[in-house]
């Protein structure tokens, strides 16, 4: 299962560079699909929801963006999470949400 997984996201990657949003959801989904916990699960969310959006399917995305938060604390790509969801709650006038996304993701910044 992890091999398919990881070719089911490599697919999904290059329908995202071709801007085949559909083709991408379908492919990134099959990966997580065919095993939910492999190593890269939390970069295929950060890519599946960024494959929803450009699709027009901005509750989707969200959802994505929320699982990867919440299933991935420690995630590198949290920060990448929390700026696209703040983004996208900015762009639907959702602006308290926005901000707590925002400061979330300002909160995570480590010191310099």
């Amino acid at each position: 299962p992890a091999v398919a997984a990881e070719a089911q996201h490599m697919i999904g990657r290059c329908y995202s560079e071709k801007k085949d949003w559909p083709k991408a959801v379908a492919a990134l989904t099959a990966s997580l699909a065919a095993k939910p916990d492999w190593q890269l699960a939390d970069e295929t969310l950060l890519l599946l929801g960024y494959a929803h959006e450009q699709a027009g399917d901005v509750p989707a995305a969200l959802a994505d963006w929320e699982k990867l938060l919440d299933g991935y604390p420690k995630s590198v790509h949290r920060g990448a999470a929390l700026f696209r969801t703040a983004e996208a709650q900015f762009n639907k006038s959702n602006f308290v949400a926005a901000a707590e996304a925002y400061q979330k993701l300002v909160e995570t910044i480590p010191d310099d």
